[in-house]
């Protein structure tokens, strides 16, 4: 399976920490939030991301394997069901709009994917294969109202210009399962990923580099898992962090490295009216920014490794 990487003692202390520490310690989960979190438990299913995923029948991206090799192609194959088999670069168009029942290319946006569930994007015997956007005011592909979607092996961004990107590599909206691996996301994206309501997404094993804005973006979003991340050279706007987190609860972010980040308006970390999040084993090295975090409060740090950063003001929760 793709959590063959993950071991034992990761599956094992996730699950325990969110189930134990979720519901005790989230200063800004709803009501709403708590009782899904009791049901879940109660029906003997599961509250975070690696074992959601480990839920799914894996026979369900089998029922159709599409492999294709340019875009009208990759188009022409999204759906339900199925895996597609990316063989050669995938360069989306500049200007289109083709709209079908779920799935549109719209303008000012990108390749917006609607409403599909099981569907996986991935390549060759782990050959890493390139999804680009010309065009900087749209996204690489943007998924809304999804369910369970993997990504792996991709080099995705906007090229062939960098800087002053407007648009997000993968974004994604009122989405339950998104799970990314060996994966390459670089700028001139504005994020390497944004979310905005989204349950259950796990990034694992990825670069994300060189973006325009902050490295992630994700708001009103839960069960979040990184694991495996390195992050580096986020220096072309100069102005904004790695990370800007709003409303995130039971988050888990480790054993990344994070390098070469410049922002010299925010902190690397901003997050604001966030649950449960917790940052471990992250190495932090040659950044320059405002200070660490925003709020020190905010998100829980264990083992950081902090070596030849730059802050404007020291305020690490270490």
């Amino acid at each position: 399976m793709i959590f063959r990487n993950i071991t034992i003692v990761t599956l094992v202390s996730m699950v325990f920490f969110l189930a134990c520490n979720s519901s005790q310690e989230n200063k800004a989960s709803s009501t709403e939030d708590k009782s899904e979190i009791n049901q879940i438990d109660s029906s003997n299913s599961v509250s975070n991301p690696i074992e959601w995923f480990q839920s799914f029948d894996s026979s369900l991206f089998s029922q159709k394997i599409i492999e294709v090799k340019n875009f009208n192609e990759f188009y022409n194959a999204l759906g339900n069901n199925r895996t597609i088999v990316l063989l050669n670069e995938i360069v989306m168009p500049k200007n289109l709009d083709i709209p079908t029942k779920d799935i549109q290319f719209s303008f000012n946006s990108g390749l917006n994917i609607l409403g599909l569930s099981n569907l996986k994007i991935t390549t060759k015997d782990g050959k890493k294969i390139a999804i680009t956007q010309p065009n900087p005011s749209y996204r690489v592909i943007n998924f809304e109202k999804c369910e369970n979607i993997r990504i792996e092996n991709v080099v995705a961004g906007h090229k062939p210009k960098k800087g002053g990107c407007s648009a997000s590599v993968f974004s994604f909206g009122n989405s339950k399962g998104i799970f990314i691996t060996n994966s390459d996301l670089y700028g001139s994206g504005f994020n390497a990923i944004s979310a905005i309501a989204v349950s259950y997404l796990m990034v694992d094993n990825s670069i994300f580099r060189e973006c325009s804005a902050n490295m992630f973006e994700l708001n009103d979003s839960k069960f979040i898992f990184f694991n495996k991340l390195t992050i580096k050279d986020n220096k072309e706007n100069n102005n904004s962090g790695v990370a800007y987190l709003s409303n995130v609860d039971s988050m888990v972010f480790k054993n990344s490295l994070l390098t070469g980040n410049i922002s010299n308006k925010t902190a690397l970390f901003m997050a604001n009216r966030c649950g449960y999040i917790i940052f471990e084993n992250l190495s932090i090295s040659n950044n320059k920014a405002q200070q660490l975090i925003n709020d020190p409060e905010a998100i829980i740090f264990r083992n950081l490794e902090l070596k030849e950063n730059s802050w404007q003001q020291d305020n690490n929760p270490i």
